[in-house]
Formats: C-alpha cells, structure tokens, sequence
C-alpha cells in the first residue's frame, strides 16, 4: 500500500439503522490508506468574497475545519455538522459554497432540488439523481463538500415533493437506497470479484465520514413576510431581523429543517451594500471599464436595492459598462484606421 499503513475507522453503534448491518461489517473490513494532514488555514490563500457573504463564509469555514479536523467518528453519539444556509435570492449562495471547497480543495457537487430526478424514474428527462451522488461519491475517500441548492422548492404535498423529500432523508441520514446498483466501473475494479460491492461500500464510507452536506435556500415569501415599509412618498425596504427557525417552519417540513444544524444566514442587500459591492468589484475590472463601471453602477444601485438584485447587479452593471464602451471603441478603431491610410 505504498508504505502507508491501512487504518480502520469504528462505526458508532447506536447511529445507523438496523438494516445497514451488513453494510456497517463491510464498512469496518474496509482498509483505507492514511491520508496527509490538511493544509493549515493559514496557507491557503483566501477566495474573493463580497462584504457581506464573509460572515457565513466563516461560520461555515468553522464547521469544515472541525468536521475534517477531529476524530468525531470515535463519539457513540454523532454530530450534526450539515448546515442550511438561509438568504433571499441574489445574495450569492452557490458562489459562497463553491469558494469554500475551492479554498478547503475539496471535490465539490451541487445538487438543484428543482432538477432532482427520483431513483427509479426513467432517465428519459435526465439521469437519475442518486446514482449520480453515488458515482461521485466512489470516485475517492477525500473529504468532499455535497451542495443542495434550493430546498425551499420541496415543501408540496405532491407526489413528487413527498418521494423527492424521502430521498433527502436518506442522503442526510448518510443512507444509500437498498435497491441503487453499482456497475463496478472505475477506479480499475472492472474485472475485480464484487467490483459492485466494493464501489458501493466506498460510496457508503466516504457519504457517512467524508461527506460535509451544505443546503440552499432563499425562503423568499419568509423575507417578504418580515419586510417593514417607511410611510412616506418614498418607500424603503427595511428586511428587519432574518426569519427565524420556527418562521421557516412554515415553508418546510420540520422533519427536514431538523436534520441541519444551526442556521447560517445572510440577510437581503441594504443600498449601502450596493456600494460595497461596487467598491469590491472595481478592483477586478479593467482600467478601461472602471470609470463606465462605476458611473453606471452608482446610478443603479437604488433601483437594483429596491428591486432586490443582490449581487447579480454587479453583473448587469459589468454588462452596460461594456455595451457602453463599445461606442468609444469603435470610434477609436476607426480613427485609428484613418489615420493608418493617411500615413
């Protein structure tokens, strides 16, 4: 094993269900090669954030640290590190999420509940989703970052809402439906005996000790319930505190909620955001577009505060910028060009 001594991992006893039994023996028989330390925080250097994503950034920095970090797998009792990340739409949820695995070099996946497609439907409109989750999972024993966009979409009493809430259960339960096969394929296993078996016990392992499971969701009606307005002619949305726990209650099965740990949140975007957010940006645009950048951005930003943009303005505003600076471009070229022939 190229000199690194196998290390075997206890399974608590009290925490799978019964019918995993055979899955937890494999689980102990299975021998994994010691992996390096993480690098420290230290040295990694850090993601572009906006101003106001940092916070949630560390928050759940914390909780990959400690959820890769220390020997939980030893307690009978196990902790709840998932975290459901709550903030309104615009705000940058999935960008946050993929900066966190990018800085912790973690294999990242993320998952739309609105594109989920259940186990044993036909792939006619699209692969199924927990094969998918299970492919990736067998593809290593690294510590990996599972995303769940848009969790706020599963609240129905639909057929399809209550099955897509079922496999949801499982995935954070750390369970793999019985009935999911494994063809065995990858990682050289192809002509192995019980490829099937192995890859599925590798799926199990790294889901249960690997897997750090963030979910999404903008719970918009629950920031539109709590938003306060100014009397007067000119009207300013103040979102007040962010919806609390039992606020979300409303919009998604407890069942569901429980199974995260502490809620991290990010509230909506106030006009002094905005030009934060401007501030932030400007340093990555080119000196070209900066003055364009940011005349039009500063014109934008009580529009965009007020129709609720989030961080999806600076895009809009990089947009106009370019459409505005075409004009001066071409000019240029032409007189660039004129004066070419007369030379």
């Amino acid at each position: 094993m190229n000199g690194l001594s196998p290390i075997r991992f206890p399974v608590p006893t009290i925490v799978w269900p019964r019918r995993m039994e055979q899955e937890e023996t494999d689980l102990i028989e299975f021998e994994l090669r010691q992996e390096p330390e993480l690098v420290r925080q230290k040295e990694k250097s850090q993601p572009f954030l906006f101003a106001h994503q940092r916070d949630a950034f560390r928050e759940l920095q914390r909780t990959a640290l400690a959820f890769s970090q220390t020997k939980w797998w030893d307690l009978s009792i196990r902790p709840r590190f998932d975290r459901l990340l709550v903030a309104p739409t615009g705000t940058g949820k999935t960008h946050l999420v993929q900066a966190l695995a990018e800085f912790l070099k973690w294999p990242f996946l993320s998952i739309s509940a609105s594109n989920w497609v259940l186990f044993g439907c036909p792939d006619r409109g699209g692969k199924q989703t927990w094969p998918l989750i299970a492919s990736w999972l067998a593809g290593g024993n690294s510590f990996r970052l599972l995303f769940l966009d848009e969790l706020d979409k599963v609240s129905g009493d639909d057929t399809w809402s209550r099955h897509l809430r079922t496999e949801l259960y499982n995935l954070l339960d750390r369970t793999i439906p019985p009935g999911l096969q494994f063809d065995g394929s990858g990682d050289g296993e192809e002509h192995v005996i019980d490829a099937p078996k192995i890859r599925r016990t590798k799926s199990l392992y790294t889901l249960r000790f690997r897997t750090l499971i963030l979910g999404g969701a903008a719970f918009q009606d629950a920031w539109e319930e709590r938003r306060v307005k100014r009397a007067g002619f000119h009207l300013v949305d103040d979102p007040g505190e962010p919806p609390t726990h039992d606020d979300l209650t409303s919009h998604l099965p407890r069942e569901l909620l429980n199974r995260f740990g502490p809620l991290v949140v990010m509230r909506p975007l106030a006009e002094s955001d905005y030009e934060k957010l401007l501030a932030e940006a400007v340093r990555c645009i080119p000196d070209g577009l900066r003055e364009n950048f940011l005349r039009i951005g500063r014109k934008a930003a009580p529009a965009a505060c007020r129709d609720g943009k989030g961080a999806r303005f600076i895009e809009e505003v990089l947009t106009n910028a370019l459409i505005d600076t075409l004009p001066r471009k071409l000019q240029e070229k032409r007189q660039k060009s004129v004066r070419l022939s007369a030379g």
